[in-house]
């Protein structure tokens, strides 16, 4: 009878670590779910709106509506900068917006209406109250849902209030289209056209003087809700309970925001609404995010690593090569500092990502890694 294969023992330094199971499966079952769940909510959302305006209104605010949805995208992707999420999560905040934020905003604002109606009260109350405090928090919930599960790709408070951009991009141009839709309709019934038209003042309204509403009232809520979730930060200052003031802070304020958008009519006119409150507050939020743009493009790129953007002289170690030898400008020691390359540096043990950002710099710190032996 033959022996049986002898079994190598487990080495001790490995006891108890599993091997790592492969990912790809379990991401694509997650992807699916969730691009499931967005179409289905598009789908119905669609139907919600065409159903309101007909064929013919929906197709005209659907071409209408979709005009700024590009170049806001491409002005929110470049003011993230090096804080840029990935495109992945621009388009799922994206679709969050357009699909799963407004149909839950249609759903409760018919459902307000209803309740509204049954009371006696005027619609006054569902447009400047209901309907700022259900957007809000429907827009808010894809910041949350990506603070949750996707904290470290988000990129700080700059990235919170991309998403927040992009999300409220994605909801306005739903509601645009729903908008544009009906007042095509009332132009159909009137016989209006061209400069008279509903549809024209619609498209004035909300896609040229209101182009930014949306986003600045989602920004709001990111700045507060990103400030709030900086553990470092809190514990430094020592101020943890106003620092969790500041989350619903951001979304009083965004919701008040809202609410005083919505009831410009009856606070003395649309014009003294927007130019008192909208263009200023618009104005201090864009210059804070161009604030946070330039800190955190001053900590990705330092004069450390322009000096070492330049080409090496001869014989410099530049950390891309496989020898084993020492650099003749740099020391290289157990604690020592060893920097140039494209990767980064190694400083006390340690590889930084020398400017660079997400997975990028982590590729770059495993090939330094490896050419250093380690």
């Amino acid at each position: 009878m033959a022996a049986s294969p002898s079994v190598p023992a487990r080495s001790p330094r490995y006891a108890g670590i599993r091997a790592p199971r492969p990912r790809g499966r379990g991401r694509a079952v997650r992807l699916g779910v969730v691009a499931g769940v967005l179409a289905l909510c598009g789908l119905l959302v669609l139907g919600m709106v065409r159903q309101r305006t007909g064929t013919g209104g929906f197709l005209v605010g659907l071409g209408l509506a979709a005009l700024p949805v590009g170049p806001l995208v491409a002005v929110f992707g470049r003011l993230g900068g090096p804080a840029r999420p990935p495109w992945r999560l621009l388009m799922f905040a994206l679709a969050w917006g357009g699909c799963a934020a407004a149909l839950i905003a249609m759903a409760a604002n018919s459902f307000a209406a209803r309740a509204v109606a049954a009371v006696g009260s005027s619609g006054v109350v569902g447009t400047a109250l209901v309907a700022p405090v259900v957007e809000e928090c429907a827009k808010a919930g894809a910041l949350v849902l990506l603070l949750v599960f996707r904290r470290r790709a988000l990129g700080g408070v700059l990235g919170g209030a991309v998403v927040a951009g992009v999300t409220a991009t994605g909801f306005a141009f739903t509601e645009n289209v729903l908008y544009l839709g009906d007042a095509f309709g009332n132009d159909r019934l009137t016989g209006e056209r061209w400069l008279h038209s509903l549809t024209l003042a619609t498209f004035l309204v909300r896609i040229g003087m209101g182009l930014f509403a949306h986003p600045l009232f989602t920004v709001v809520t990111a700045l507060g809700l990103g400030a709030a979730a900086r553990p470092a930060a809190r514990r430094a200052r020592g101020r943890v309970r106003a620092a969790r003031l500041l989350a619903p802070a951001g979304l009083l304020a965004a919701v008040g925001l809202h609410a005083l958008w919505n009831g410009s009519p009856r606070l003395g006119g649309f014009p003294l609404v927007y130019g008192a409150a909208m263009v200023p507050v618009f104005l201090g939020t864009a210059g804070c995010c161009l604030w946070l743009r330039r800190r955190c493009v001053a900590r990705t790129w330092t004069p450390h690593d322009e000096r070492h953007a330049q080409p090496p002289p001869a014989g410099t170690d530049t950390g891309t090569g496989t020898g084993t030898g020492t650099s003749t400008t740099g020391a290289e020691t157990g604690t020592g500092t060893r920097t140039g390359g494209t990767g980064g540096a190694l400083r006390g043990g340690r590889v930084e990502g020398g400017g660079l950002v997400g997975g990028e710099g982590h590729f770059h710190a495993r090939e330094q890694r490896r050419q250093l032996g380690e």
